[in-house]
């Protein structure tokens, strides 16, 4: 499902154009945002896809902790699309071993 860009999207991008919100803020809330949302889906919480930018504005915040290492970005982005494919692979709601953090912290290093 495609969603549109609505004009409550393009004032809430605004308002954090104007916050001076970066951009690669946004991109990890979205990151994280669809991670969690996927995760959800996956384990048959909810079907509802996510259909405006307003889904993600609590995280814009949480995302701009200094004390999370770039490098976990990295990984939230590289689960984030795994579990895309495999929403997309299967169409179907299923229990899924591992979810998203519900507050960022850094991976555990081994």
């Amino acid at each position: 499902m495609r969603s549109a860009f609505t004009a409550a999207d393009e004032k809430l991008a605004l308002h954090l154009c104007r916050r001076a919100v970066e951009l690669e803020q946004v991109r990890r809330a979205i990151w994280l945002g669809c991670a969690r949302k996927y995760v959800a889906m996956l384990n048959g919480q909810t079907r509802q896809p996510i259909t405006s930018l307003a889904y993600f504005t609590s995280l814009i915040d949480e995302v701009a902790q200094p004390q999370i290492p770039a490098s976990y970005w990295e990984h939230v982005r590289r689960r984030m699309e795994e579990m895309e494919k495999r929403w997309l692979q299967t169409g179907n709601p299923v229990a899924v071993e591992e979810t998203a953090p519900a507050e960022p912290s850094p991976p555990e290093m081994t």
